[in-house]
């Protein structure tokens, strides 16, 4: 983990112009649906997941221009909590990019991964039996050869970890009620902590 921290922070670090100008300027905005999931940059592609109606897409939009490159559309049934209505039921977990793809999870707790340049679906998990009860929240996050995501539920906290090189092992790694962390790097899932 400490790992992934230090290599964004020196990403971003390196990234940011030496001196800022007074004000900046506005290139372009689209409009993208609804959800609070941060847009991602990876190249030219500024990668982002919202809801229309009762479908999640994910678009990779033209980082210079704003022009949509590719979308990826699924249906996403989700009925808002009515303690967190005001939210919505759009997604909240930000993309992950790593090794050419996409890593987007629902709100509902749909996990999918996206080729980078094309927006082809190379495989989709659908949402665990028990769904948690405000949405999922938190982002993917590659470390390694893992992609861990943690979609919770009713005494199901999980975390489900899977193979960088073609994250052939797709499927939840449940444990009630705390996290399990599995190693699969050996094509196995083998729990290493618990």
């Amino acid at each position: 983990m400490t790992r992934f921290l230090l290599a964004t922070l020196f990403t971003v670090l390196a990234a940011l112009p030496a001196q800022w100008p007074e004000a900046l300027k506005k290139r372009w905005e689209t409009p993208v649906g609804s959800g609070h999931a941060s847009p991602v940059v990876s190249g030219n592609r500024v990668v982002v997941i919202a809801r229309e109606g009762d479908q999640e897409i994910v678009r990779a939009l033209d980082v210079a221009s704003g022009k949509e490159i590719w979308r990826a559309a699924y249906p996403a049934p989700y009925t808002v909590n009515s303690a967190a209505w005001a939210h919505g039921p759009g997604p909240k977990s930000t993309p992950a990019i790593a090794v050419g793809r996409v890593f987007t999870f629902g709100i509902g707790g749909i996990l999918s991964a996206f080729d980078l340049a094309s927006g082809k679906l190379i495989w989709r998990l659908p949402a665990p039996g028990v769904l948690p009860l405000y949405g999922t929240a938190t982002s993917p996050l590659v470390d390694g050869n893992q992609l861990i995501v943690t979609p919770g539920g009713r005494n199901a906290g999980i975390v489900a970890l899977f193979e960088k090189e073609n994250f052939t092992n797709k499927k939840f790694i449940e444990r009630s009620p705390e996290n399990l962390l599995i190693d699969v790097s050996a094509g196995v899932p083998k729990a290493i902590a618990e």
